[in-house]
């Protein structure tokens, strides 16, 4: 259904996927006579692994004219190479993008999310910007977050955290997300 989107996320949206919520309330709120209808499966407590293996259910089976990735964080954290990540996901997102005629969005992570390891995020940001086509966008989320930090430097005070010291979004950073989404949302999609 052109106007279902499916949001599927792991703990960057939030640890109950709020980032999600505020980004579709956002946009029902902006142009709340426009259908639309949303389906969430944030935070995604499996791995990319176990959505692969589902993905006839949890994704296909949903009819979702735009789908929204954000993940590969929860792995990057325990350690697993970006590149077998990678291997997985690409093959997902490249089945997932001949049996939809949807838009596939890929979020990228800020290094802020996992600061033990910004090498191994930054490879993953740069693997998955690789997969773009003319259905399968990436959203730059972590360009996002750096724009934004640097803009709060550039006032001269304090910078307010956008994560936590154990690499949790705060709620400015969802709220950030979500604004972020919507406006892509508003520029790319819905306003074509």
């Amino acid at each position: 259904m052109e106007n279902r989107t499916l949001v599927i996320a792991d703990e960057m949206f939030g640890p109950r996927g709020e980032a999600a919520e505020l980004f579709s309330q956002l946009l029902l709120c902006l142009e709340p006579e426009r259908p639309r209808q949303f389906v969430f499966n944030t935070p995604l407590y499996g791995s990319i692994e176990s959505l692969y293996s589902k993905q006839e259910l949890d994704i296909i089976g949903k009819q979702a004219g735009r789908i929204i990735f954000g993940v590969g964080l929860r792995e990057l954290r325990r350690g697993v190479p970006p590149e077998e990540l990678f291997n997985l996901f690409r093959k997902l997102i490249l089945d997932v993008s001949v049996r939809t005629t949807g838009e596939i969005y890929l979020v990228t992570i800020p290094e802020a999310a996992s600061p033990n390891m910004p090498s191994s995020i930054n490879h993953w940001n740069d693997l998955i910007g690789t997969l773009q086509s003319s259905n399968i966008i990436l959203l730059d989320f972590a360009k996002e977050e750096t724009l934004f930090q640097q803009r709060q430097l550039a006032r001269g005070k304090f910078v307010r955290n956008l994560w936590n010291e154990e690499g949790e979004p705060t709620p400015m950073c969802l709220t950030l997300l979500a604004l972020f989404l919507q406006k892509s949302f508003m520029k790319n999609t819905y306003l074509k």
